[in-house]
């Protein structure tokens, strides 16, 4: 067995592994942990409108959180339920994923961009008890419903004069003064569902339990020593969905680590460069079809991105070539590339250069890289 300075080990069979610690997720599971985490935080921005510059503090956002459980509660949602939120970033969406883990229930969201037989194959599946939607996925979603043969309750985030508009969520309630979030029974339960992006098939979910979510945050900020750590990162910017495993590891995160959510519906080349220098975001997560836009494009003159501290990389494998043109465009800036998937439970590995030093040299040496595993994660290295 080899041992390794940033505690990764190999062994004869090619298995490299991190050692797990002995954190013990909390046993009322993850909607009252994260009731908690946002009460720590009322004071700290938790997002910010990147198109019409809008802030909300925590304290808001748990108030209108607690407002919708509170609403869904008397619409009948119990931890037995299945929740939807089919829409892109905007500045409400989030108040029914947390509300949903406050009152125990599942959420497992859709993109707008699927297309209508995977809507359906989905609907079906997951039996959604109520769906959050955008007017503008409205279409795809009515048309799926139908065709799946479900029963479920549309919520509009916005006007509709056929459905019950989100707004009616957060209507005050002398019930919200003595909330208190539904604790799981066993945090090995479902608490999230995410699908897989279906490259080999149609998409199938992974159910997330209460534990992996909890032990996945945990050691996304956990440094040498075993000591907790929210770094320097203050704010972060992401373009995909709810749908993605990226983005609703990186939004439970912000809440574990008070860090403030850029919100913007989805990545523009003709604007984002503009939102990057004027909310001086620190943190950008893309996927590599947004890098291969950024590479083709390039960066314009003058534009200011020194705030950038990481650009993380996730979804699929990006060239050396393009990795090395991102370091051009973000010079002096992390550009980290990582590795997940559905089945593992998301993040599986990367470089953590902001924490190991050997990982930093070594992230700039083998730029193609995915890095080394997180802890408690073991792969196979497999030499074709």
């Amino acid at each position: 067995m080899e041992i390794g300075s940033c505690g990764t080990a190999r062994n004869n069979e090619g298995i490299v592994s991190r050692s797990a610690t002995d954190y013990i997720p909390d046993s009322r599971g993850l909607g009252c942990v994260v009731f908690e985490k946002i009460l720590e935080s009322v004071d700290y921005i938790a997002q910010v409108d990147g198109t019409t510059g809008e802030k909300e503090t925590y304290e808001s956002l748990l108030k209108r959180c607690i407002r919708t459980a509170i609403k869904m509660r008397s619409k009948g949602i119990t931890s037995d339920h299945i929740i939807t939120i089919s829409s892109y970033n905007n500045f409400h969406n989030s108040v029914p994923y947390i509300a949903t883990l406050l009152l125990g229930a599942k959420i497992a969201c859709l993109d707008p961009d699927l297309n209508a037989r995977d809507t359906t194959l989905l609907l079906s599946r997951i039996r959604p008890k109520m769906i959050f939607a955008e007017p503008d996925s409205l279409e795809l979603l009515e048309d799926s419903v139908r065709q799946s043969e479900i029963e479920t309750e549309i919520i509009i985030f916005g006007k509709s004069t056929v459905y019950e508009e989100f707004s009616t969520f957060l209507v005050p309630s002398p019930e919200e003064t003595n909330f208190r979030p539904v604790p799981t029974v066993d945090i090995n339960e479902t608490a999230v569902i995410i699908f897989s992006s279906g490259t080999t098939g149609a998409p199938k979910g992974a159910c997330f339990s209460h534990k992996a979510i909890l032990s996945q945050v945990h050691h996304m900020w956990l440094r040498p020593g075993n000591t907790f750590s929210h770094d320097d990162l203050q704010s972060q910017v992401t373009f995909i969905s709810l749908y993605w495993v990226p983005t609703a590891a990186t939004f439970l995160n912000c809440i574990f680590s008070r860090r403030c959510r850029v919100i913007y519906p989805k990545f523009d080349i003709d604007t984002f460069w503009d939102l990057i220098e004027r909310t001086r975001v620190e943190l950008i997560l893309l996927t590599p079809n947004h890098v291969q836009k950024l590479c083709t494009t390039g960066k314009p003159e003058k534009v200011n991105v020194s705030h950038v501290q990481q650009v993380i990389i996730t979804g699929c494998s990006v060239s050396k070539e393009q990795i090395l043109e991102m370091r051009h465009m973000f010079p002096g800036i992390d550009i980290i590339n990582m590795y997940g998937t559905c089945e593992a439970g998301g993040y599986c590995m990367s470089f953590r250069p902001h924490i190991y030093l050997e990982e930093k040299r070594l992230l700039q040496r083998k730029p193609e890289s995915c890095g080394r595993p997180r802890q408690g994660v073991s792969c196979k290295v497999l030499l074709y």
